[in-house]
């Protein structure tokens, strides 16, 4: 195992591109569970999408990219 990051807060999930040259991985820190109406809103955290470029051999060879930011009603999308 090799970390390749230490920017995710909550990761959500992991998939690879078609063609296998890419790794994404969903960071979606909500600010956890609020178990009662009464409990004080959370402070949340990161909603991004992070694209990893990977070589042949499957290992990260390039910085990451954000793709995708969402911080309630503000949407936001990133290119390369």
């Amino acid at each position: 195992m090799i970390e390749i990051t230490r920017d995710v807060e909550k990761p959500n999930g992991i998939a690879l591109s078609p063609d296998q040259r890419t790794l994404y991985i969903a960071d979606h820190n909500n600010g956890g569970n609020r178990l009662s109406p009464s409990d004080p809103e959370p402070k949340r955290g990161a909603m991004r999408i992070y694209a990893f470029p990977l070589n042949d051999d499957g290992l990260v060879k390039g910085p990451r990219k954000i793709l995708w930011i969402s911080q309630g009603e503000r949407q936001r999308r990133h290119a390369g």
